[in-house]
């Protein structure tokens, strides 16, 4: 059976005309006639009502056309699946990075990893969690970089951890809890904070360590680190960040960060949608990040 007859009965299917099949497929009306019937003699049933307007399927002329998408669709994904394993230049991958990732992870993939494997262009997205898992699902993400989601419905997902990483306040060098080398939470009782969206893993996990010790700072909701980040430089507040083994000690913008005394631990992971086949640029990436974490 060639793959051609189906494309054909495709086309008829869809526009419900020969006559316009044939265009769609560049080739004449007695050409596509003659192939159809041709898969006809092949299957030893009629599938096409040729003398009905508007034309019509057979009842196993139906049934058929479900076997037709099927290979169809299996063909074109298996195309595409081998077009991403190609090692041809110009390969993109398309990240997602949350909002509670530092700007460690950003340098690292473009310096590092580029002068390893200048052939993979890097297509960076910044959003919530919710919002790039969705991403994930709809297939415009390759692979997501966050805090393990807790709390979040993961059977669509699968998970490959980094590393741990430890919660900790950022503030200015010459604010009066620079001086401790970890913080307590109720030291933070009568300060600005500043964190994510409501939801937020940090936020939740934030708000139920408060609430634990009978806790109501005041917290605003700030979208991205990076804005916090200046707000605190400026001194209009506290936020917060994760520190792991890749993290620079060094002042950031003048700010330090500092642990709290009961410590609070994430767990760094690369998230991809369950069954979907790693590119060759996919699984570069996830290899360098394992690699990395170790």
């Amino acid at each position: 059976m060639e793959l051609k007859k189906l494309e054909y009965l495709e086309s008829i299917y869809r526009l419900r005309s020969f006559t316009k099949a044939a265009n769609e497929n560049f080739i004449s009306q007695p050409s596509i006639t003659s192939s159809i019937k041709s898969l006809e003699e092949e299957l030893g049933v009629t599938l096409i009502q040729r003398k009905s307007k508007p034309l019509r399927f057979t009842q196993a002329g139906e049934q058929f056309m479900v076997y037709v998408y099927t290979i169809l669709n299996a063909v074109n994904d298996a195309v595409a699946n081998m077009k991403n394993l190609s090692p041809s230049k110009n390969i993109v991958l398309r990240i997602g990075i949350t909002s509670t990732i530092q700007n460690w992870f950003v340098q690292k993939i473009y310096t590092d990893f580029q002068s390893l494997h200048p052939s993979i262009e890097l297509s960076l997205l910044e959003s919530t969690l919710p919002f790039m898992l969705d991403k994930l699902l709809s297939g415009e993400l390759d692979l997501l970089f966050t805090l393990f989601p807790d709390g979040h419905n993961m059977e669509d997902y699968e998970s490959i951890p980094l590393g741990i990483c430890e919660l900790g306040v950022l503030l200015p060098e010459n604010h009066c809890l620079a001086k401790f080398s970890r913080i307590s939470l109720e030291q933070l009782e009568h300060e600005r904070l500043m964190t994510f969206p409501p939801g937020s893993l940090i936020r939740s996990r934030l708000e139920n360590e408060f609430r634990q010790r009978h806790i109501r700072p005041a917290i605003q909701t700030v979208s991205q680190l990076s804005i916090a980040t200046r707000m605190a430089a400026s001194g209009y507040g506290l936020t917060f960040t994760t520190q792991d083994k890749w993290t620079e000690s060094a002042p950031e913008n003048g700010l330090l960060f500092r642990p709290f005394a009961e410590p609070i631990f994430f767990l760094q992971c690369i998230i991809l949608k369950t069954g979907r086949p790693r590119t060759v640029a996919m699984q570069t990436m996830i290899s360098f990040l394992l690699n990395a974490a170790e």
